[in-house]
């Protein structure tokens, strides 16, 4: 896929399922402002070994942790299974292939 199929798309901690996203998609690189807005302060870029295959980027608040941020489950659901005990709390901003997001199955009735 080319990097121009690529959207940034906000997963917030009270989202449950990629195609019902509440947040904001970015179609260009956000702007640090952007990026500081989404996770409500300091970014920090997770390691891409940290990353299901799917996910291009992860970025999340760097002090989410220290500050008690609330667990963000589907942002969690999107690291591989090498991350170990990594855990997402508070929003998090994804780039990932547009398709990603509009995957037929994700459609499907359950």
């Amino acid at each position: 896929m080319s990097e121009d199929n690529t959207i940034w798309v906000e997963v917030r901690t009270n989202d449950s399922c990629m195609w019902r996203l509440k947040g904001k998609t970015y179609e260009g690189e956000p702007s640090l402002e952007d990026m500081q807005a989404v996770v409500g302060g300091s970014i920090e870029y997770l390691p891409s070994s940290y990353l299901a295959s799917d996910i291009k980027a992860m970025v999340v608040n760097e002090e989410g942790v220290l500050n008690k941020l609330d667990p963000n489950q589907l942002a969690s659901q999107q690291l591989s299974f090498g991350a170990g005990d990594t855990f997402i709390v508070g929003n998090a901003l994804l780039k990932v292939n547009k398709d990603f997001v509009e995957k037929e199955y994700w459609f499907k009735e359950e």
